[in-house]
């Protein structure tokens, strides 16, 4: 099943419910992301996903719910910083526009940070060169503009994930 994500301001209960019945059906072709912990037991991919817009969260939580990620959520930049600092995260999906700083600038402290891996995949409705272009040279793994296949989405969170180095 292909579904689009779809962002739209208004909270629109009948998208959400046909976003989730269709990902129910799809999550049983796929296998999601995972890894073992020194201990042996399995673990999830565990991601941050960051957006000022409730709706974007939530389908996008639907979707990483269905592949079985673990998923934290901050809805601004400052929230997503902190958690950053505080948890061990696998792949952050970062929104650029955000009410206090912008996905940029967070991507940059983060990076800045001595033996930061974590990657970023940028999320934006802005698909102008520039931005792009930005975000991959701020060190982002990629940028996808809004909307996006979820089989698009799906292969950059495997690669991206792939792309660990183990410390």
């Amino acid at each position: 099943y292909r579904i689009a994500l779809l962002f739209v301001t208004s909270c629109d209960s009948f998208v959400t419910r046909l976003a989730y019945d269709g990902l129910q059906q799809w999550r049983s072709r796929r296998k999601p992301f995972d890894h073992w912990s020194q201990g042996g037991e399995f673990m999830a991919a565990r991601i941050l996903m960051v957006d000022d817009e409730p709706h974007n969260l939530g389908i996008l939580r639907i979707f990483l719910k269905a592949l079985q990620y673990d998923v934290l959520e901050a809805e601004c930049g400052q929230e997503a910083l902190r958690i950053a600092e505080q948890e061990p995260l696998d792949l952050i999906l970062l929104d650029v526009m955000l009410p206090d700083i912008s996905g940029y600038d967070i991507c940059k402290r983060l990076k800045q940070r001595d033996g930061f891996q974590t990657p970023i995949i940028f999320l934006s409705a802005n698909a102008q060169e520039e931005a792009v272009k930005k975000g991959i040279e701020l060190g982002a793994f990629s940028y996808l503009t809004k909307p996006f296949d979820l089989e698009t989405l799906e292969a950059t969170l495997l690669a991206a994930i792939g792309s660990i180095t183990p410390s």
